[in-house]
């Protein structure tokens, strides 16, 4: 019995997307708060994981009880880490010891710190909150759209 070389094609393809769709999401960039790493407007692909570490820019949900909305930032604090930032919040210092410095305040467990890379346009961890990794889509791969280097 012979199989025709289409048939096996278009169920290789469906194969694959369906393995795409399980580890991998497309998004639409909204907003300018990862300006210039990512423009309004911008496609990315995320790879669905919770496993995130400092640097990675991560798609979450918002950490407003009410919103479904989607942000898109960058870890700069894990667990165990000390955060402390400038008055006017535009310096921030990540350390991973204390060692009793003051105005600097502890990461908790399962929470993350996140900014966005266009600061004067970023509602981010400076503001107060923290992102629980139950709340973290995933991290951040390829940007698709428009054809640039990531």
């Amino acid at each position: 019995m012979r199989i025709n070389r289409g048939i096996i094609f278009i169920i290789s393809g469906i194969v694959l997307t369906l393995i795409f769709l399980d580890n991998f999401l497309i998004f639409k960039v909204s907003g300018f708060s990862m300006y210039p790493t990512l423009k309004d407007g911008d496609y990315i692909i995320v790879r669905k994981t919770k496993n995130v570490k400092i640097g990675d820019i991560i798609v979450f949900f918002s950490v407003k009880q009410e919103s479904k909305k989607k942000l898109v930032k960058r870890v700069l604090g894990r667990e165990g880490m000390y955060v402390g930032y400038s008055e006017d919040k535009r310096f921030i210092r990540i350390i991973k010891k204390n060692n009793n410095k003051k105005n600097f305040y502890k990461i908790p467990r399962n929470f993350l710190f996140v900014v966005g890379d266009n600061y004067k346009c970023s509602e981010d961890s400076r503001e107060g909150w923290l992102v629980n990794r139950k709340l973290v889509i995933g991290k951040v791969i390829l940007k698709i759209f428009p054809p640039k280097a990531f």
